[in-house]
């Protein structure tokens, strides 16, 4: 693995899990005043952002397990195509059996 796609890899984990240590140490004391507004849009942005760059990566992930598994993660399986195509919903008839 080279070290672009490791950094691609790892980066959104590392800066998601400080994210979690900051707003779990400071957390009281970064929610408090949200009257000022400037505080509270840079707030929502970065944790936006944070959320947005982890699910993304996330989603890389799977794409990549799913390649090395033989299955694109995109690929839906004709069963679940045909069922949507009629309104059904294949994972419900999964479960009830």
């Amino acid at each position: 693995m080279n070290k672009h796609v490791l950094l691609n890899a790892i980066a959104p984990a590392v800066v998601g899990g400080i994210t979690a240590l900051i707003f779990a140490v400071f957390g009281a004391d970064l929610m408090s005043n949200l009257g000022n507004h400037l505080k509270s849009t840079l707030l929502f942005v970065w944790l936006f952002a944070v959320m947005m760059w982890c699910a993304y990566a996330v989603m890389q992930q799977g794409e990549a397990v799913a390649e090395e598994l033989g299955e694109p993660l995109w690929h839906a399986h004709p069963d679940v195509l045909r069922d949507h195509h009629r309104g059904g919903h294949a994972g419900l008839d999964l479960v009830a059996g």
